[in-house]
């Protein structure tokens, strides 16, 4: 998962991430006001497949998003953010 940020799934933070969105400034924010200043959430396969491509990885193993999801993705990242 080296170089892999959350813009990667969840889109171009720009607009979530602004100060009076999900921000240090603002750690009451809403999950709902952030995905409707852009924030894709929930994930959907689509965006995995984007890297998890057996033409750009040939020796790796076929994805497999449900085992994939179920195992989770976040565990190897420091921040978490799960505000409702």
């Amino acid at each position: 998962m080296v170089g892999v940020g959350c813009e990667m799934c969840h889109g171009a933070g720009a607009a979530y991430t602004a100060d009076d969105k999900m921000s240090l400034k603002n750690k009451e924010y809403k999950r709902a006001d952030i995905i409707a200043a852009g924030l894709v959430h929930p994930v959907g396969e689509a965006p995995c497949l984007v890297c998890h491509d057996p033409s750009k990885s040939p020796t790796v193993k076929p994805f497999d998003y449900a085992t994939a999801k179920d195992q989770g993705t976040h565990e190897n990242f420091p921040l978490k953010y799960n505000h409702d």
